[in-house]
């Protein structure tokens, strides 16, 4: 499927968390999907080819008009809709003639949007069409007065609050009969036309909500509900969470009753989705996983033995896997990807766990075929569950693969083997180290020699100039970084990281890092030219211990912290050595001892031996990037992070953006100091052509050295990295994300290029 615009995505495919598969109604080729990376997909060939698309944020929840081809509605940071396919996107609620503003919070730059209908949702995340009468909808989300259920009885031209609803989070939304059926963390309750609310009481000993779905049973034409909940104990029979709902009643599923499932006397099935067919009920998959009695016999994680996904065709009485894998072993009718193959249910190189469904859709038209998403993939059975088949990458007779463009991945740096114009290489977290040798057609996983203790995340490598194959490459065990909620999720003082080099082009990664603390998490690496080749001179960073350098080609390693041990933050980031032999260094904000510690710019003149603060404007705590002009080492760009914005946008001063300086210690704003610009990047041909990304859903060129600056069309990812000028394309840029790997295109923008929503402008564009 071409895109809708003048870029491509480039990179493996998947890699990530992806959620809500929803399979169209009037053509069962049409799949829509997200991720927790702020991108949406959608396929309209069964899976063989993806397009991506954004909506300013996380995509929560999907409908089709169940009447009219081509209608879908998305909740995200309000409720979308498309009239085409998915092709374009139109925010309908908040109304676009009523947007004043959009905030970017937090230190994730989520977009809520500001709005003159006070009673509007800041974010949406359920909706629903009713089947006999269109104009009709109902949308949940959180609002003024908290979570809200809205409705539309005008196919969405107006909405008005309907009535407040318990709980935050929705499942299921389905217009019935004179209101609707809510299905979300609280339970599960009826809401009349008129507002009032009519809990379904559930047995007793039910206390969490998990998932639901609904259909319509064939035999009966009632209505039925399968709600996933906690599994109880009453005396010594279990009730195992899976319910199905008809007529107020909730009759218990146990799944282990019907065919043999292979769960042992002392483990008990946990269900995590479940989906049905709309028109018949009685079909019905449920992901599964087992796990025992007594969890702290096996507190080290390694009790998940089974997971998977069962089937049944009578409406729950009687169950068989149709998907059975373990943590050693793939299902054997599962057609595998390179997330499956590379990884044998031990996802992230995080420790034992399966990648269990997270995400189960039943078409609408045709109940053999069913979506299932998960930790890293999109896998589908168009035949009931016989067999099944990934469905984001291709593979080529080499070994290599490409991208069908469901791409889920962080990728850190995209790098240009000087020996080779064709072959470059890409550092990801979560899935380690990649490189293309036909310039990122296809791509080869090389992570040989690799520990798992730190194989999660390649942040960074250098080539050597000189010598064909040699390279070295910076690793680290905790992934994400700089993100701030990252220090408390993986204590990266904890973690394990190191330096690896290559002699044989990839083939082999030898550990390199002899000197280096074993908790030392290297975030970047940068190569002397002026060293001779065998004797390299090389820097690197380790996040929380600060600058290492080698002498030795990288064998051997020494800390290089005289002036940065006490500043209070080691923090060390990112190394920027100028053509007249100054280094700089990027110390990122942090906590230290629970309390969070300012960024801040280092500078050495003697190699790393010694080291001084650099003068940045006041305010300025969150630097991210620096870069030098090659041809003016004293022209320097700082890119920042803003000081984090109230839900209110009450922050009066944000001192994000990029900064600019001539001397080093004069600094003048270039950029919005409301952006959150991650990198910048300097041309190497014409150092009056800047690059900047961040995340503000967009691209930035500049052709004056900072003084105008132009978005780049077609791009619209949310979670930009780096960008990267193609060496030998002048015309081209290379953009590194946080969550969608890869994205090539025009470097002066495609004009032309529609955009795949409205967007609300800002001064700087």
């Amino acid at each position: 499927m071409p895109r809708n615009d003048a870029w491509t995505l480039l990179g493996p495919g998947a890699g990530g968390a992806q959620y809500i598969p929803t399979i169209s109604p009037h053509d069962d080729q049409v799949v829509l999907e997200a991720c927790d990376m702020t991108g949406a997909y959608i396929t309209k060939d069964g899976g063989k080819s993806w397009r991506e698309f954004h909506l300013k944020g996380r995509t929560t929840y999907y409908a089709f008009d169940p009447v009219t081809p081509g209608v879908i509605y998305a909740c995200a940071n309000g409720l979308y809709k498309s009239t085409d396919n998915g092709e374009m996107w139109q925010l309908i609620y908040p109304a676009m003639d009523t947007i004043v503003d959009e905030l970017k919070l937090g230190d994730h730059s989520g977009s809520t949007l500001v709005s003159t209908d006070a009673e509007a949702p800041h974010h949406v995340n359920g909706v629903c069409v009713d089947p006999g009468n269109t104009d009709r909808l109902f949308v949940s989300g959180m609002g003024r007065n908290g979570f809200t259920l809205y409705a539309s009885f005008d196919g969405g031209a107006s909405f008005a609050p309907l009535c407040q609803l318990p709980g935050k989070t929705t499942y299921k939304l389905m217009a019935v009969e004179g209101g609707c059926l809510h299905i979300g963390d609280s339970g599960v309750n009826f809401i009349c036309d008129d507002g009032c609310i009519h809990p379904i009481e559930a047995p007793e000993g039910v206390t969490e909500y998990i998932q639901a779905d609904g259909g319509v049973d064939p035999d009966s034409g009632e209505a039925v509900l399968y709600v996933l909940t906690n599994g109880y104990f009453v005396g010594e029979d279990y009730v195992s969470g899976l319910w199905r709902v008809a007529d107020g009643e909730w009759i218990s599923l146990l799944p282990n009753e019907g065919e043999a499932l292979d769960f042992a006397p002392d483990r008990l099935p946990r269900y995590v989705e479940v989906s049905t067919s709309p028109i018949d009920a009685n079909v019905l998959y449920v992901g599964t996983m087992d796990y025992p009695i007594v969890p702290a016999d096996c507190a080290d994680g390694s009790y998940v033995s089974h997971y998977g996904i069962f089937k049944s065709l009578d409406g729950g009485r009687s169950f068989r896997w149709v998907l059975k894998a373990t943590l050693d072993h793939d299902a054997d009718n599962r057609t595998l990807g390179w997330c499956e193959a590379n990884y044998t249910g031990v996802w992230n190189w995080v420790g034992p766990k399966g990648s269990n469904a997270m995400g189960l859709c039943v078409a609408p038209t045709n109940p053999d075929i069913c979506f299932m998403t998960d930790l890293s993939s999109t896998t589908a059975t168009f035949d009931g569950g016989k067999t099944w088949q990934q469905m984001y990458c291709d593979y080529h007779p080499d070994g290599s693969v490409s991208t069908r463009g469901l791409d889920v991945t962080t990728c850190y740096g995209v790098h240009f083997d000087p020996h080779d114009a064709n072959h470059i290489t890409a550092t990801y977290t979560d899935i380690g180290f990649w490189h293309s040798y036909d310039f990122g057609k296809s791509w080869i996983h090389q992570m040989h020699n690799i520990p798992v203790c730190y194989g999660n995340t390649c942040y960074w490598m250098v080539f050597d100039p000189e010598v064909p194959g040699r390279a070295w490459s910076a690793w680290g065990g905790a992934h994400d970084l700089p993100r701030p909620k990252m220090y408390a999720l993986h204590r990266h003082y904890k973690a394990q990281g190191a330096i690896h080099r290559t002699d044989d082009g990839f083939k082999t990664w030898e550990y390199s890092s002899h000197g280096a603390a074993p908790n030392s998490v290297f975030t970047h690496i940068v190569l002397d030219p002026t060293s001779p080749a065998g004797n390299r001179t090389l820097y690197a960073t380790a996040y929380g211990n600060g600058v290492y350098k080698s002498t030795d080609d990288g064998y051997t390693w020494q800390l290089k912290n005289n002036g940065l041990a006490g500043q209070g933050n080691l923090n060390a980031w990112k190394l920027c050595l100028t053509p007249d032999g100054k280094l700089y260094l990027v110390v990122a904000r942090g906590k230290r001892r629970g309390q969070p510690v300012d960024g801040f710019i280092m500078v050495s003149e003697d190699g790393a031996e010694s080291w001084q603060r650099v003068p940045l404007p006041d305010g300025i705590n969150f630097p991210n990037d620096i870069v030098c002009d090659p041809k003016d080492p004293k022209r320097l760009y700082v890119s920042c992070w803003p000081h984090t914005m109230d839900t209110a946008g009450t922050q009066k001063e944000y001192f994000g953006g990029i900064y600019a300086t001539d001397d080093g210690k004069n600094w003048r704003q270039i950029f919005d100091p409301k952006m959150h610009v991650f990198a910048t990047a300097v041309d190497p041909r014409d150092s009056n052509i800047l690059f900047a990304t961040g995340f503000d859903h967009g691209v930035y060129r500049s052709g004056d050295r900072g003084e105008t600056w132009k978005r780049l069309k077609g791009y619209n990812f949310h979670w930009g990295h780096r960008p990267f000028p193609d060496p030998h394309h002048p015309d081209k840029l290379f953009v590194a994300t946080f969550g969608s790997s890869i994205w090539y295109g025009p470097a002066m923008g495609d004009d032309n290029a529609p955009e795949d929503i409205v967007r609300i402008p800002n001064t700087w564009e």
